[in-house]
């Protein structure tokens, strides 16, 4: 019973809150900050019911027991305002599965690229359980988003998981009081930024609430939701931008300057109150920032200063063979030196050139030192290894090239020259000396040598090819080509030099002219296949020389119509002899057509070529063995191999025009009547072939023909002129007579009742006294009764009929030897 109390409380209820809605019409809101208090009216916000029944909001003065004063003045929008008392329930609260929001006017940010609100609320409701969330639509009020998320901005949401919001687990405010402490207690400033609403041009707010659907008063009795003095604006848009690492003695500049700030706090010691700030150190910083409508927006940057620093001190100068270490060591880095390539953080050098480190750590932060090394040029002192003295020759000692200020020694002999000329045995040293006084020296032992002696022969002429000898085995060689070898294999003319030197260094050089024969080799070509009887030609394709063929043939060419392998021979005039073989086959491609044909006209004949080739080419286009021909004319065809032979034949098919055959009928097409079929076939017709359709034929010309039964046959007219012959069929329908068929003037003939059903009445006068025979045939010919009635001329009968069954039959009464007919029906 309480429930239903309930229930007619809150329908009443419900009635009541519908009835205090606002329906004032607003006007889009495009001019900002917009700013309501509701002292003078509702700020263009309204109230509904997203489902169920109940709505419980109202533009008013608060009197509820805990939220019962106005943020700022007397008028708020409160949900559970209502003093209704229905016993055992509590005035001042919102009703059990209420699902009812305050929606504002809609609001056009299309000029807003960071818009945000701020608002008093006061929030008092079962904990984690009813509570209310600010929504956002697009859309016209279709869809709703949540703003923002738990705990993410200045008294926002302070629970994630309301059940009664539909889907459970929804953020927004919740709790009381007075059994949960977390109710807000009084009114709070809330702001939060719109995300993502930037720019849309149709956006409405929503204080969506949800209830469930408790009914006792330990657990229901709360005072509900309200919020006063709403500001929805566009926001500081403060951007520090990502968080930064700086290289080492880097800076970067903190921007948060912003025409609607009026205050500026950084996270500094001292404090900074400058919209802008220099940082220089590993530190996160923070600038909260408060503009002329206490909008409060933060942001935070992370800025990490890498400690990585390279120096490789001043440039140096060593002498050939020092070492000089250079340290670019950091803590956390890795290395890259130019030009050595190396990746460690100290490396050794001996040789001049600039020194470039790259120390890259792990903030990616680049570092780099550039160091000359200068290694004091002593010219690499090489004055070769041991060798000899050729006889006749002398050698050049060079002691290479140094920077000016640059001295040489020389032992035994004396000079200070970088270069010495010797023409002796024996054994040389020299000592150069830097003017930094850094020093080289070599020795070279010189002994005596033989000079190789080399002979390539006389100018000459040569055939295929000549093989050149520098003899001297042991020895290198070099020819003027740069083959080393001791032999070279000659096939062009020209003049051929080789240099030999013997093992001690000594050397000396030879020089040919050769000349090769004009003659030139010939080819007989690839192997070849015969085709069909056809011999082939070869020819050795060089006019006045000696030739030999295997078929003991002296001649520049053959022919052949024999398979098997043919070798040439052809001596020129300078004596040079050159040899090629060919092999000979043979293909077994044949064709024949056979003799030419004739066929009637509209006939076809097959033409089929031998199986076997590869491929097959008719002149009428057609690529398969066989075709057929149905046109007068030649008839062409070519087969190829895979040896590539061709072979062709044609045939003549002659097409001769065949006879015309047609035919018309004359007589009743009705049944027992003889119908004579009339031959209109075509000129020249030696014989006829007639097939009536019911079994029966005939030869005659014009034969006649007689049918016993209804239908339509099929008649056919086969003419042969003796070489072609040809058809014609027509369809006849043979049709039941009406009447009486075959009727004489002077026969008086009566047959009742007609359709008949036991009997039939029949009464017959004649003209003269003569035999009458009765039947009753159906329509296939089959006799059912017959009765003869003896000789008479006036007869009166009842024929019995009550034996056949409903249908149509044929009466015949023959008197002498003229038959009557009549159509007889059953029932």
């Amino acid at each position: 019973m309480i429930q239903s109390y309930h229930k007619l409380f809150w329908r009443v209820l419900m009635c009541v809150s519908l009835m205090g809605i606002s329906t004032t019409s607003w006007a889009q809101i495009t001019t900002f900050p917009y700013f309501s208090d509701f002292e003078t009216d509702n700020g263009g916000w309204t109230s509904q019911v997203i489902s169920g029944f109940y709505n419980n909001w109202t533009w008013t003065s608060p009197a509820n027991p805990l939220i019962n004063t106005a943020a700022s003045g007397t008028k708020c929008w409160i949900l559970g305002n209502s003093a209704v008392v229905f016993p055992p329930l509590e005035p001042y609260y919102y009703g059990p599965d209420e699902r009812s929001a305050a929606v504002s006017p809609e609001f056009d940010f299309s000029n807003l690229t960071n818009p945000g609100i701020k608002m008093n609320i006061w929030w008092e409701s079962e904990y984690s359980v009813d509570g209310t969330v600010l929504q956002s639509s697009i859309d016209g009020g279709t869809t709703w988003q949540t703003v923002g998320n738990y705990l993410d901005a200045t008294n926002w949401y302070n629970d994630s998981s309301i059940s009664a919001m539909p889907g459970g687990g929804v953020v927004g405010w919740t709790g009381d009081t007075a059994t949960s402490q977390t109710g807000s207690g009084g009114w709070v400033e809330a702001q939060h930024p719109l995300w993502g609403l930037g720019g849309e041009s149709s956006v409405r707010l929503r204080f969506a609430f949800a209830s469930d659907g408790g009914q006792d008063s330990a657990v229901s009795v709360f005072d509900g939701f309200a919020f006063d003095d709403v500001i929805v604006a566009e926001m500081p848009n403060i951007d520090l931008g990502n968080d930064t690492i700086l290289c080492f003695a880097d800076s970067l500049v903190l921007d948060a300057c912003d025409p609607g700030v009026v205050d500026y706090k950084w996270n500094t010691s001292p404090l900074d109150t400058l919209c802008n700030l220099v940082a220089v150190s590993s530190a996160r910083y923070i600038v909260t920032t408060i503009d002329t409508l206490g909008f409060i927006v933060r942001d935070t940057i992370k800025v990490t200063v890498s400690s990585t620093y390279v120096n490789l001190g001043p440039d140096q100068i060593i002498c050939p063979g020092d070492t000089v270490t250079l340290n670019a060591f950091n803590q956390n880095a890795s290395y890259l030196w130019s030009p050595t390539g190396d990746t460690i953080s100290a490396i050794k050098v001996t040789e001049t050139g600039q020194y470039k480190v790259t120390a890259i750590d792990n903030f990616n932060c680049i570092e780099s030192d550039s160091i000359n090394v200068v290694v004091d040029y002593v010219p690499p002192v090489d004055l070769g290894p041991d060798t000899v003295l050729c006889s006749g020759q002398s050698i050049l000692l060079d002691a290479g090239s140094g920077n000016p200020g640059t001295t040489y020694e020389w032992d035994p002999i004396t000079a200070t020259t970088q270069t010495v000329f010797i023409s002796s045995p024996g054994t040389y040293s020299v000592l150069v000396t830097s003017q930094a006084n850094c020093t080289e020296t070599d020795t070279l032992t010189v002994g005596v040598g033989l000079t190789p002696l080399i002979d390539l022969g006389d100018d000459r002429i040569f055939c295929d090819s000549i093989t050149l000898d520098a003899t001297n085995s042991g020895a290198s060689f070099l020819w003027d080509n740069g083959d080393t070898t001791q032999t070279r294999t000659v096939l062009t003319s020209g003049t051929y030099i080789v240099q030999v030197t013997s093992p001690s260094g000594c050397y000396s050089s030879d020089t040919v002219a050769l000349t090769y024969s004009t003659g030139t080799p010939f080819s007989l070509g690839a192997d070849q296949i015969l085709c069909g009887g056809d011999p082939i030609t070869l020819d050795m394709g060089i006019s006045g020389q000696q030739y030999w063929w295997s078929t003991g043939e002296t001649s520049q060419t053959i022919d052949v119509d024999f398979t098997g392998r043919i070798i040439a021979r052809l001596t020129n005039l300078q004596g040079c002899e050159y040899r090629d073989t060919i092999n000979i086959g043979r293909s077994n491609l044949v064709v024949d057509l056979g003799d030419d044909v004739s066929i009637c006209d509209g006939d076809s004949i097959l033409l089929s070529a031998q199986p076997g080739a590869s491929t097959y080419q008719w002149s009428t286009g057609e690529t398969s063995k066989d075709i057929y021909a149905d046109q007068d004319g030649d008839y062409h065809v070519t087969l190829s191999d895979t040896l590539g032979c061709e072979v062709s034949d044609t045939v003549n098919v002659n097409v001769t025009a065949s006879p015309t055959p047609d035919f018309d009928t004359s007589g009743d097409l009705v049944l027992y009547n003889n119908i004579t079929f009339n031959d209109q076939s075509s000129t020249g017709v030696s014989s006829w072939l007639w097939n009536f359709g019911d079994g029966n034929t005939s030869t005659q010309q014009s034969p006649t023909h007689a049918y016993v039964a209804t239908d339509t046959f099929n008649v056919c007219l086969t003419v042969s002129d003796g070489v072609c012959s040809r058809t014609i069929c027509k369809p006849i329908f043979i049709d039941l007579f009406s009447g009486i068929y075959g009727y004489h003037p002077g026969i008086d003939l009566k047959a009742y009742p007609n359709p008949a059903t036991d009997v039939v009445n029949l009464e017959l006068d004649l003209p003269v006294i003569a035999p009458v025979e009765v039947s009753i045939t159906d329509l296939q010919g089959r006799t059912l009764i017959s009765e003869s009635w003896g000789e008479g001329q006036t007869f009166t009968r009842a024929l019995s009929v009550e034996n056949l069954n409903a249908g149509i039959y044929i009466l015949m009464i023959e008197v002498g030897e003229q038959p009557l007919y009549l159509k007889l029906r059953t029932e």
